[in-house]
């Protein structure tokens, strides 16, 4: 009894991680092709996911779309100018 509730709590662990990696894979995907996240709540120029969030912005003087990928606190990787 006690391994087949382990396999399913196993299952749906598995399952909800494969399911987070997705929505994070297709968000950066979005983000590094110039077009906004799908699966962020928008908060001024900075997009919250779970886990993760993105500072986008136009830069004002090459007009560029420019990000910033922040996963857990530690940013990720970034294509801002100075």
């Amino acid at each position: 009894m006690k391994s087949k509730i382990l396999k399913w709590t196993l299952k749906i662990v598995i399952g909800l991680l494969c399911l987070w990696i997705a929505v994070g894979v297709t968000d950066y995907v979005l983000v590094k092709n110039d077009h906004i996240p799908i699966f962020c709540l928008e908060k001024q120029s900075r997009y919250y996911g779970l886990g993760y969030y993105y500072d986008v912005y136009n830069h004002p003087i090459t007009g560029n779309f420019e990000y910033a990928f922040t996963l857990f606190g530690h940013m990720v990787t970034s294509t801002f100018t100075d």
